[in-house]
């Protein structure tokens, strides 16, 4: 190869390797293209969807998201769902909002309501509805919500428990009652729903702290709503809590009496709601004996929930009262009468231990009482309603007896006592009398006639003497002379009065014998100081002296 040949390559190759100038503006271009979307992927937050039940107050573009009024993202998009019932927001939130997507994160669209709790979200009358975001508190991150239609009583982040509560039925509990504490309020119903399985009402409540930490294992809740009146075996008794609580519903909580503090409890355990304060104390302990009573005598009054009392202070429950607990084996008096079970419950808890021990230890205790003369009898409890409960008690006279097994309970001896003695000894009575002879009644009757009949004819003939003598025409002028009588002596009277001279005369008298009195006096008192006036003259005269002649 020539060397004009070799330069004529060398400068084609040249040639190829050189990049014009031109090509520099499009590369800049698009390496700031590049690091603006980069930029702005890196600015964006995440992208989430909510589904409502409806668009009121959603709009594409303008509604925004917010936490305590901070702007946090915006909603993009709003479309019909598949099934034509619900609608779903596509929101597109800031950067650094992850931490608050949570599987617990609640989202609920804020417009003017009126409701229980009362007004709210009236500044979106001038700025609009917004979504507001309640951040959750799990591990676990979601960007699919499905929007509250009314906002929470509760934000997540409140410091206290949540609880479930189960009762039988609903009353008059809605969403926002109170739950009180002694008449406080430290809590809310957030919650209510029929729960299909179990055919219960659940409730979700919430007890703001620190009155969750008066929250155990022995809390009893009971239904607070409006006022009761109950009439038992204890008497007329009125309940009542807060205004809030008679008008909206409410549910009170506290320690069953003579109860323990409990054990702490767990978020969202499962508590009884029971239907009033009483009810709530019925069973208060953890630990009991059940125990079986036959009474030879109506049971009548005696309901589930009376108090077993030992001289005035309450040992237990009754907690059955059904004729049919000895369908197995009916037990018989000794005359044929059935004898009408109850069981009840008797409680350690009360007078000793709550626990097994306890049991133990009271089943001993009983079982010594009885031997001597511990017995089970039916008292009234009011005469109003007449009610009864189960009185324990020992007496005297009462044959010797020890606890049985009947059946699949233990039974503790039975007597009567108070009205059901009573009733008893006159139903004896009432016996007694119908086997007495009836001859021998007759003619003790008719004795007893016959002394009633004489003893009317001496009265008879006693009423006739004296009818006698009042029709005697003497006796008749009775009253004429001592209207007599009674005339003259007021002419007498008449006449001794200040203005008559029978009273002038007097009254002369009694001064003239004043007068003699006073002379008299004056005499008697010259003789006593001369004797000799009697004898001799007053006034003597003088002797005659010599000279006196001249």
């Amino acid at each position: 190869m020539s060397e004009a040949q070799a330069d004529y390559e060398a400068d084609i190759k040249a040639k190829k390797t050189h990049v014009a100038p031109i090509w520099i503006v499009p590369v800049v271009a698009v390496l700031i293209g590049i690091w603006l979307l980069v930029s702005d992927t890196l600015a964006q937050g995440p992208t989430i969807e909510i589904q409502f039940e409806n668009a009121d107050g959603l709009t594409a573009g303008q509604t925004r998201v917010k936490r305590l009024s901070v702007d946090l993202g915006l909603v993009t998009q709003v479309y019909l769902n598949e099934d034509f019932d619900s609608v779903t927001a596509v929101v597109e939130l800031d950067r650094n909002t992850e931490e608050l997507l949570r599987s617990d994160t609640l989202f609920w669209i804020v417009r003017p309501r009126i409701g229980s709790q009362g007004i709210s979200g009236l500044g979106t009358l001038l700025s609009g509805a917004y979504i507001e975001i309640s951040p959750g508190q799990q591990d676990d991150e979601r960007f699919e919500f499905v929007g509250l239609e009314v906002p929470p009583l509760t934000p997540s982040d409140q410091p206290g428990v949540h609880l479930q509560l189960a009762s039988a039925e609903a009353g008059s509990i809605s969403v926002g009652s109170p739950i009180l504490y002694n008449g406080y309020r430290v809590g809310r119903v957030e919650s209510v729903e029929l729960s299909v399985t179990t055919r219960e009402a659940r409730y979700g409540i919430f007890i703001d702290a620190p009155y969750n930490d008066l929250i155990s294992t022995n809390t009893r809740f009971w239904n607070a709503s409006g006022i009761r009146l109950d009439a038992n075996s204890e008497g007329f008794a009125m309940q009542a809590q807060s205004l809030e609580a008679i008008v909206t519903g409410g549910i009170a909580f506290g320690l069953p009496p003579d109860a323990g503090p409990g054990d702490p409890v767990e978020p969202a355990a499962l508590f009884r709601l029971f239907e009033n304060e009483r009810a709530s104390t019925l069973q208060p302990y953890a630990f009991g004996a059940v125990y079986l009573l036959l009474f030879d005598s109506s049971i009548r009054g005696l309901v589930e929930g009376a108090p077993v009392d030992y001289r005035g202070q309450r040992m237990g429950t009754v907690i059955d009262t059904s004729p049919d607990l000895l369908a197995d084996q009916a037990v018989w008096t000794s005359n044929g009468h059935a004898l009408m079970p109850v069981l009840i419950r008797l409680e350690p808890g009360r007078y000793s231990e709550d626990s097994l021990d306890g049991i133990q230890a009271s089943q001993v205790m009983l079982e010594q009482a009885v031997l001597n003369g511990l017995r089970a009898t039916l008292a009234s409890g009011n005469l109003l309603t007449g009610s009864l409960y189960i009185d324990l008690d020992f007496y005297d006279n009462v044959a010797a007896a020890t606890i049985t097994e009947t059946e699949a309970w233990l039974a503790i001896p039975t007597t009567t006592a108070g009205i059901a003695q009573i009733e008893r000894q006159v139903s004896t009575l009432l016996d007694q009398l119908g086997t007495m002879p009836v001859d021998d009644a007759l003619v003790a009757a008719t004795s007893a006639l016959q002394n009633v009949g004489t003893a009317m004819k001496s009265a008879d003939s006693t009423l006739q003497g004296l009818n006698r003598m009042l029709d005697d025409p003497s006796t008749a002028d009775i009253p004429t002379r001592l209207n007599e009588a009674v005339t003259r002596l007021d002419e007498v009277l008449e006449g001794l009065t200040p203005g008559s001279s029978i009273y002038q005369d007097l009254d002369q008298t009694i001064n003239e014998l004043r007068q003699t009195t006073v002379k008299a006096g004056a005499l008697v008192d010259t003789l006593q100081a001369q004797p000799n006036l009697l004898i001799l003259p007053k006034d003597n005269a003088p002797d005659p002296m010599p000279g006196d002649d001249r």
